[in-house]
């Protein structure tokens, strides 16, 4: 599966209501809109009416990694949010009841083991499909992945295609009556 082609005559704003772990407002919040510049009155928000589309948040305290691959994922035609630690996965998981969560797991302050055993354990968030994308590759990781619920265990690098082809098949799953 490819990336949808992004428009030449738009760009991407991003508002500044996250901070990263250093402190720094950066990011934000996300879906990313696209605007036109030949209609900036337009109402950004009806960029994001999809209703099928499935809703991912990227976690990773790489402010860069995590902003990187939400900017791919958007890209592709899905609805992003991102976290840059796990206090703040599960505060956003609760309110954005994502359908992926594309989850680092060597993070401070909390790891994605953790972060992945109190998303399963919350009604709220139980069911989101939980993507290790790590560069944690031990057996001992992976298992310890598997036992702290996660449905899915990638490599940094990750190949971005085989990601999308992964958040295409979750799709097609929801699609299926």
């Amino acid at each position: 599966m490819s990336a949808k082609p992004v428009d030449a005559r738009s760009f991407y704003v991003r508002s500044f209501d996250t901070i990263t772990p250093g402190g720094a407002p950066r990011g934000g919040t996300t879906p990313v809109h696209p605007v036109d510049p030949l209609n900036p009155g337009a109402n950004p928000t009806g960029a994001d009416l999809r209703g099928d589309a499935l809703r991912v948040l990227v976690v990773d305290d790489n402010v860069d990694a995590c902003e990187g691959t939400a900017m791919l994922v958007d890209f592709a035609g899905y609805i992003v949010e991102l976290a840059f630690d796990g206090p703040m996965a599960i505060e956003k998981a609760e309110r954005f009841r994502p359908h992926v969560v594309l989850l680092d797991i060597a993070m401070p302050r909390m790891s994605g083991y953790e972060v992945a055993q109190r998303l399963r354990a919350n009604p709220l968030t139980r069911d989101a499909l939980l993507i290790a994308l790590t560069g944690l590759g031990a057996a001992d990781d992976i298992a310890r992945a598997w036992q702290a619920g996660f449905d899915d265990y990638r490599l940094k690098p990750v190949d971005i295609d085989e990601l999308l082809d992964l958040l295409a098949s979750r799709l097609d799953q929801r699609k299926k009556p």
